[in-house]
């Protein structure tokens, strides 16, 4: 039995021996992987410090740009086309990164525009940030407000709604009227009641002229005869009429892309009633001009006149929906689409009245009593803006004319305006 017993106490020291070293091997690799994985994390978080970095260098490389843009009127020549600057050290230290910058630039409808892309280096992270910079013609600051009439603007009886701003070379004047707007004037303010503020003596706004304006429009146009257009008790009749880039029900039918019209009215009285026109229709010498009832007009191209009239305008509209189906006339055919670019057959549509774009009287626009007429976008008379009794004038703004203008809109000077900013790359 002692034998026995003397044999074993080796084996069990053996096994417990194997034990601890294999524990001391695990906590040592456990304590290893600890340290790895601790290194592992604290490089990630310096890569993502570089990230972060390497971003906000990119848009300071953009900042730096614009202001060279600021400071040097002929940047267009003296920077041009290709890199502005490269590689430039961060406060001249190259541990803290390097930033870079470049430009090109593309021609389009508003003027040029320009594309400034910032790269940021900051470590082995590399990021780059880009922003366009459009060159173009200045707009007139009519455009600026939802309505603007260069002599004076007149409520009898009316009211005149939005949350805009309308305005008056002269004089503004309100008659026993609800006035629910912003409201400036050149000289005085008179008359009741104001809802919004206030501004009188305010710098007069630039408006075109009808000619400069025919000019501008007239070799655009395709020309409707306006003998071609039916007659009823001395009034030339647009009615329940679509007119658009691909269609034109009158005379030859002859169309034109962008759906600019002219017609030479000849001292006609000219009618535009319960119709549909995606385009710019230019009326010259109305003996007196009309749009009424239900009417949806809006420019083929956003930030295009809808109408231009070289006379006065007198608005009798509807706040009736324009409805296919009541008329018995499909007005999206083929050549007019509506505002979600769909063509169809049927007379299922429905087009809320109102006038879309600028509209632009040479004359004065004048609400007709009892109507309402609804504008989005831009209102504008050479001469006088007069609200009837029991009418109401209700206005939406719209920029897309300010933010492009479009011809014999703008003021012969440029402007620089920084669009959109995005990252091309990671």
């Amino acid at each position: 039995m002692a034998r026995n017993g003397s044999n074993d106490t080796p084996r069990r020291r053996g096994t417990v021996y194997l034990v601890v070293l294999v524990t001391v091997m695990i906590v040592t690799l456990i304590s290893l992987a600890g340290l790895a994985a601790r290194s592992a994390v604290r490089e990630r978080s310096e890569r993502f410090d570089d990230v972060g970095v390497a971003r906000r260098l990119a848009r300071s490389a953009i900042e730096a740009g614009l202001h060279m843009i600021d400071s040097d009127a002929s940047w267009e020549t003296s920077r041009g086309v290709g890199p502005w600057f490269a590689d430039l050290d961060v406060a001249s230290d190259p541990e803290l990164g390097q930033i870079s910058l470049s430009a090109t630039r593309t021609s389009v409808d508003a003027g040029m525009l320009w594309t400034l892309s910032g790269i940021g280096q900051a470590g082995a992270a590399r990021r780059l940030l880009a922003v366009d910079v459009l060159r173009g013609p200045a707009p007139m600051d009519a455009l600026q407000i939802a309505a603007y009439a260069d002599n004076d603007v007149e409520a009898h009886s009316a009211t005149i709604t939005g949350s805009v701003i309308v305005g008056a070379t002269d004089d503004f004047r309100a008659d026993a009227s609800t006035i629910d707007v912003d409201v400036e004037a050149g000289s005085t303010i008179s008359g009741s009641t104001y809802f919004g503020t206030q501004q009188a003596g305010s710098p007069v706004r630039d408006v075109p002229g009808g000619s400069a304006l025919l000019s501008a429009y007239g070799p655009l146009a395709t020309r409707i005869d306006v003998g071609d257009i039916p007659e009823s008790v001395g009034i030339r009749m647009i009615n329940s009429a679509a007119i658009g880039p691909g269609r034109n029900p009158y005379g030859s039918g002859s169309t034109n892309a962008d759906g600019i019209y002219y017609i030479d009215c000849g001292g006609d009285n000219i009618m535009i009633i319960n119709s549909r026109i995606r385009g710019t229709l230019i009326l010259e010498n109305p003996g007196t001009c009309i749009v009424a009832n239900s009417v949806d007009i809006a420019p083929a191209r956003p930030g295009y006149p809808s109408l231009i009239v070289l006379g006065t305008v007198n608005l009798a509209m509807s706040d009736t929906a324009l409805d296919e189906s009541t008329l018995g006339r499909n007005l999206n055919p083929a050549g007019v689409p509506n505002a979600a670019g769909v063509v169809d057959n049927d007379l299922g549509d429905v087009y809320p009245s109102r006038l879309e774009g600028i509209v632009f009287a040479e004359g004065h626009v004048e609400v007709v009593a009892g109507t309402r007429a609804t504008v989005v976008g831009n209102l504008i008379a050479g001469d006088r803006i007069i609200v009837h009794t029991g009418a109401v004038l209700d206005l939406t703004y719209g920029s897309d004319a300010y933010d492009a203008p479009p011809p014999g809109f703008t003021d012969g000077t440029t402007r620089t305006q920084v669009r959109d900013w995005r990252r091309t790359w990671e």
